[in-house]
């Protein structure tokens, strides 16, 4: 069973155990995160000589499970905090600028296979997606035997979403 253990220095200390190969770092003490106390093995207490040697000179000390608990709460805590405010860095770098941005549509005109259709690359800015059937320049003179249909609303933005078809022969 793991044991709780606190750091009493006033800096970062770091334990590495050679006969499992595991490294446990603890934050100074009164880390206001919690990571100045962390669950060891119980082991460790009983037979690692380094460890106990680590206790003996109070640089670590051995704490109640209560204890130890508050401390993972204010770790967790503290990292939920790190992820939000790493979130909100990430939003606010993110360029949010539709006016700049470009839109990448395939070509609804016919395809040189009966049935098919040309799916070259048409450009379009996001404001302009619905202005037109998205035609290549081949095809742009079509554009009067295509209609749309609305087929959803952009759950994000409320914004009709359209799909082009061919106008069938009369």
């Amino acid at each position: 069973m793991p044991v709780a253990v606190r750091n009493n220095k006033p800096g970062p200390t770091v334990f590495y155990d050679v006969k499992s190969n595991v490294n446990v770092e603890w934050q100074g003490a009164g880390d206001p995160s919690g990571e100045d106390v962390q669950y060891v093995p119980d082991e460790w207490v009983k037979e690692n000589a380094d460890f106990r040697r680590a206790l003996n000179r109070q640089v670590l000390t051995l704490v109640d499970e209560s204890t130890g608990e508050l401390a993972m709460e204010a770790q967790r805590l503290a990292y939920l905090e790190a992820e939000g405010e790493a979130q909100q860095a990430v939003l606010a770098v993110a360029d949010d600028d539709r006016s700049m941005s470009l839109v990448s549509l395939k070509c609804v005109g016919p395809g040189t296979r009966a049935g098919s259709t040309c799916d070259a690359t048409v450009i379009r800015r996001p404001e302009a997606i619905n202005d037109s059937p998205p035609l290549c320049d081949t095809h742009a003179h079509l554009s009067r035997f295509y209609r749309a249909n609305q087929t959803g609303t952009d759950p994000r933005t409320g914004e009709s979403i359209l799909a082009w078809e061919r106008i069938p022969n009369r």
